[in-house]
């Protein structure tokens, strides 16, 4: 909400009241969220303006302004700017009261006190104690949503920016680094990819690199309106000490979701160096990377990142960041394991059969089975110190004995890559597996609703609802397994995707299983369908537990329900536009695409009936074609956790 004019005070300032006469708001916003000038050598540098803008424009009014500089002595501004009457824009005039030297910056912070909008302020709460106990927790969860939601609408509504005027140093090209991005894709759930980006080093400052673009139009992620192909930016390397490398915050210029904002990076070393700590300080608590063999790498989570001017994240979470100078070739490694199933010959002897996919430098791993609770670190090491034997496999079929009556039901294959005396990649695939048969019982036929598949390919179709046998297993309670969800025979719309020449599954190849251990936390991993293309579907709060812990997911609102025999999953707007609903994701390869448009994906068990506050759709809805693929793809795997803001409600 913004102000109009009521009368003048005695000292000529405006006084004020919220949505003037005819009770339209007024709204300021600057016409940049950041606004970076930077001067080479031999540049002068002049005064800087910035430009506020307002959609009425019938009075004069001073708005004020909070401002905030690097250095008071350097940086002379004022607090307010004055919009004449008839004029939407004001300007506020920045000046330097001497000349920058090489390296140096001025920044200055400004906004628009939110009570012009009528927004309360909300300030971050203060971090948590390490001994704090669940219900501190989920406060602090609270307050920190709140807090997010309180910046998310300062930078949509453009009520902050950023000035910084900065004289360079100069700068020799090197040649083309490369470089494995471990913060920008993981935090969107994808694989850490390697790309390439070119390198420059500093004239005056040995040890000082940038990295040109590198997330911009050759990142092997971006899309075209992914980056900021307007402008350069630059990622900025401290390596004067090789046992000391930083990188302070700096934009990368990359937005995957308008709602998140534009992506930034530091390491913890040059986060806190930011933050006013002395490097040498920083450096004695064992922050920071390290440059070997022309290699920068840093610590698992010894990295961070986020969007705009909002909390950070951990960043670096597989350990696999790093910057390869010019000329410096990084080895890979690489491996997927498949499981294809148990074969048993005639003595009673098992053996699982699988696949191996090795990758890059790798040629060749160690396989073997464990129980699936086994940590695969944990049984890498123990492979590599000789404490646990393993069969050698190159890419390929593979096929090796296990003891199931020792390791139980639940399993999981591990595969292992080793070289140069260390374990380089693992790769691990669950299976279940019992000598005496299977222990899945039938409940009987409920209730599922698609809103998957049936959405995904059917022009203008909508969900349907028809029944599936379902499973559950009476040492797994709480776990329930939908039999053939899209098999021939069971999913209304399976022969339409046969006379097209699609994929579908037949009876008894694929189940959907669904865990509800916790009824107010249900979620539906990733798995394969089937169908088309063999995508695979998982909620959203699936896939956010591949990286935070299961309360946190929970208490931010992404996990489903069990109510009165009724599984329900939340649904959230894909982006602040609010436009499109999503309820999980369908995945194929390195895409993803959103799935549930209609928040309608529900299973009703067995012996239940969906109360009439659920809304039922019909099991064929006449005559539907079958469309190309039309599922909208995701250029962002998924939102930062606790953007509760785009709820459906």
């Amino acid at each position: 909400m913004g102000t109009l004019v009521s009368s003048c005070s005695e000292d000529g300032v405006y006084e004020t009241y919220k949505g003037g006469a005819s009770g339209a708001p007024v709204t300021y916003s600057f016409n940049n969220k950041v606004a970076n000038y930077t001067y080479m050598p031999d540049d002068s540098i002049e005064d800087v303006k910035v430009t506020v803008t307002r959609n009425k424009t019938d009075i004069a009014y001073t708005l004020p302004l909070k401002v905030k500089v690097s250095d008071a002595s350097l940086v002379v501004v004022g607090d307010s700017v004055v919009f004449a009457a008839g004029v939407n824009t004001a300007e506020l005039n920045i000046h330097l009261t001497r000349d920058l030297n090489m390296g140096e910056s001025a920044v200055v912070e400004l906004s628009i006190d939110p009570g012009e909008y009528g927004i309360p302020v909300v300030e971050k709460p203060s971090e948590l104690d390490e001994n704090a106990d669940s219900a501190a927790q989920a406060e602090y969860n609270k307050a920190l949503a709140a807090y997010n939601e309180y910046t998310t609408k300062m930078a949509d509504y453009k009520m902050t920016t950023t000035v910084t005027m900065m004289r360079d140093y100069s700068w020799t090209a090197v040649g083309t680094a490369t470089f494995r991005d471990d913060a920008l894709a993981t935090i969107y759930g994808m694989d850490p990819c390697v790309a390439e980006a070119e390198m420059d080093k500093c004239d005056q400052v040995e040890g000082y690199y940038r990295l040109v673009n590198p997330y911009g139009a050759k990142f092997p992620l971006n899309e075209k309106g992914m980056y900021d192909a307007d402008n350069t930016y630059y990622l900025y390397i401290h390596a004067e000490d090789p046992d000391f490398v930083y990188i302070l915050p700096q934009s990368t210029g990359a937005t995957w979701n308008s709602g998140d904002g534009t992506f930034w990076l530091a390491d913890f070393a040059g986060y806190y160096i930011a933050k006013g700590n002395s490097p040498e300080l920083v450096k004695s608590k064992g922050y920071g990377g390290k440059l070997a063999d022309g290699v920068i790498t840093w610590a698992t989570k010894g990295m961070i990142c986020g969007f705009n001017g909002d909390m950070g994240y951990y960043a670096n979470t597989n350990g696999l960041y790093y910057i390869a100078m010019p000329g410096v070739k990084v080895k890979s490694y690489s491996a997927e394991v498949t499981y294809k199933g148990v074969f048993v010959d005639k003595s009673g002897k098992t053996e699982v059969v699988g696949s191996l996919a090795l990758d890059g430098d790798a040629s060749e791993a160690y396989v073997t089975v464990r129980a699936k609770g086994d940590d695969a670190s944990a049984v890498a090491d123990a492979i590599l110190t000789g404490n646990l034997e393993a069969e050698k496999f190159k890419s390929g079929d593979f096929q090796i004995p296990f003891d199931a009556a020792e390791l139980g039901s639940d399993l999981q294959i591990v595969a292992v890559v080793v070289d140069e005396d260390a374990v380089q990649a693992i790769a691990t695939c669950n299976f279940e597996y019992s000598a005496g048969g299977s222990k899945w019982v039938s409940m009987g036929m409920g209730q599922y609703t698609d809103d998957i598949v049936t959405t995904a390919y059917f022009k203008d179709a909508k969900p349907v609802t028809y029944e599936v046998e379902v499973f559950q297993n009476p040492e797994k309670p709480g776990i329930y397994r939908i039999m053939d969800p899209y098999a021939l025979g069971v999913y209304p719309y399976a022969q339409a995707f046969n006379e097209s020449g699609l994929t579908i599954p037949n009876k008894g190849e694929k189940y959907l299983e669904v865990n509800a251990e916790d009824p107010e936390g249900v979620y539906i991993q990733n798995q394969e369908l089937g169908v088309d293309d063999n995508f695979s579907f998982e909620t959203i709060g699936a896939s956010y537990l591949t990286q935070y812990d299961f309360s946190t997911v929970k208490q931010a609102g992404y996990l489903g329900e069990l109510k009165e025999g009724v599984i329900t999953f939340p649904a959230f707007y894909t982006d602040n536009t609010k436009t499109t609903v999503f309820q999980g994701y369908m995945n194929v390869g390195s895409s993803s695409y959103y799935a549930c448009t209609s928040a309608a994906l529900q299973l009703v068990l067995p012996g239940y009936t969906a109360p009439a506050s659920v809304k039922k759709y019909a099991k064929k809805q006449g005559h539907v074609s079958l469309a190309p693929f039309k599922a909208k793809k995701c250029n962002s795997k998924r939102m930062p956790l606790l953007h509760t803001e785009y709820l459906v409600k």
